[in-house]
């Protein structure tokens, strides 16, 4: 038989306390064996209104918010972040936290950058991380003149030769990632059969020296005519560049648009004097190279030189034709390295000669 005990309110709130404290502990254990995330499950509740059938069934409330990182988070994260044209990473990562306006989170990340004086970035050290931005345009140094090929070519170790035959030579050392030349975006049945250029008309631009189209006969005319046959806008995926990628691009501002399209159109394809190409497969010319030399909060950033200026370009900013510039074609180099360092030098870092 069982005897009761008579015990005080006290010790009775005292031994409730304790079969709570075991409880809560129970359960934290419970989440930490689990992989339970408090990011996750923010994130989750978040996903729930609209992409809770993508969730799955799990969790307390079977609703599929438990916190934990899985397969099906990620399908729903992945479907939220293209409806809202972030990138597509099926990670909790900063732009993706911030679209959603989980706060805590946010300060946290802000917290996290002004402790370390520096945003994300890949290759490049702190104090160029700083003068960078992921956003805009930043001049981070003049190396006196230099063409952007010669830029280019000192700062990888690849030899370029001009800018225009630039692709030509980067893709007999890495891969073409990208040509807007062959991948339909240029009409080249319209470029043959409008013969708006022959070999006499071109012979202008053969001679040495760059700005050619203004000094040449109908060189401006040639120039708007070139401009005329791109497209209005690039469509490179920004997501696939590695630090050390080569990249063309259309100048707009540039004085080379007759010289670039003649010296491959007579040179690579036998341009005639009656206009007819011999060789009527598609050719890459392009007014401005630059690389890719450094990666910024998932931004991949242009390193090139315009009259000796040098300038870092988020490849954001180089997708259309009324922009500044337009990126035309990628030579992927394999992202060689990673290492963090020192672009400011005026020699020039030699990022290929450093182990990762």
């Amino acid at each position: 038989m069982l005897k009761k005990l008579l015990i005080s309110e006290e010790e009775q709130s005292r031994i409730l306390n304790l079969h709570k404290e075991a409880i809560s502990k129970s359960k934290n254990k419970i989440r930490l064996d689990e992989g339970f995330s408090q990011t996750v499950y923010d994130v989750q509740k978040k996903l729930k209104p609209k992409y809770g059938s993508l969730l799955g069934r799990s969790g307390k409330n079977l609703d599929g918010v438990d916190g934990i990182f899985g397969g099906k988070t990620i399908t729903a994260l992945k479907k939220y972040q293209k409806d809202n044209n972030l990138p597509i990473t099926g990670k909790i990562d900063t732009k993706t936290v911030m679209s959603m306006g989980i706060k805590s989170l946010q300060k946290k990340s802000e917290e996290k950058n002004k402790v370390s004086g520096t945003e994300s970035c890949v290759a490049v050290d702190n104090t160029l991380c700083n003068k960078i931005s992921d956003k805009n345009e930043s001049t981070i140094g003049n190396g006196g003149g230099e063409g952007c090929s010669e830029y280019v070519r000192k700062m990888t170790g690849n030899y370029l030769g001009n800018a225009w035959q630039a692709f030509v030579n980067a893709k007999t050392k890495g891969s073409v990632l990208y040509n807007m030349f062959t991948d339909g975006s240029i009409n080249w049945d319209n470029i043959r059969n409008s013969k708006f250029v022959n070999s006499d008309s071109c012979s202008c631009f053969e001679l040495e020296g760059e700005g050619k189209d203004k000094s040449c006969k109908n060189g401006s005319k040639i120039s708007s005519t070139i401009s005329s046959f791109y497209p209005s806008k690039s469509n490179v995926n920004l997501s696939s560049l590695k630090v050390g990628d080569i990249v063309g691009m259309y100048y707009g501002n540039s004085g080379n648009k007759g010289k670039a399209f003649c010296e491959r159109a007579v040179q690579n394809r036998q341009l005639d004097k009656t206009g007819i190409y011999q060789d009527k497969t598609p050719f890459t010319f392009n007014t401005h190279v630059g690389y890719v030399g450094a990666i910024k909060n998932g931004i991949p950033i242009i390193f090139h030189s315009v009259h000796g200026e040098r300038l870092a370009t988020p490849g954001t900013k180089l997708l259309s034709k009324d922009g500044e510039a337009m990126i035309t074609w990628v030579v992927s180099m394999g992202g060689k390295n990673e290492k963090k360092v020192d672009f400011l030098s005026n020699e020039g870092p030699k990022w290929w000669e450093v182990s990762k």
